[in-house]
C-alpha cells in the first residue's frame, strides 16, 4: 500500500466520522460523494477527480 493510497483512505475516515457526528439522519447525501470518491481511488489506486480535472484541460 503506498502512501497516497493511505492518505485517500485517512481523509475518507476524517470525513466518515464528521458525518457521524453531525448525524447519519441529519447530513445531506451530497456530503458522502467524497468519501465515495476517496473510497475508490484508494482501493484502485486512480483518483475520479483528478481524471476528472485532467479531461477539463488542468495539468
Amino acid at each position: 500500500m503506498t502512501a497516497l493510497r493511505m492518505q485517500f483512505f485517512t481523509l475518507a475516515a476524517i470525513i466518515l466520522v464528521g458525518i457521524l457526528l453531525t448525524g447519519f439522519d441529519k447530513a445531506h447525501w451530497f456530503a458522502y460523494v467524497p468519501v465515495l470518491l476517496l473510497l475508490v481511488a484508494g482501493i484502485t489506486g486512480v483518483c475520479p477527480g483528478l481524471k476528472f480535472w485532467k479531461k477539463m484541460g488542468f495539468e
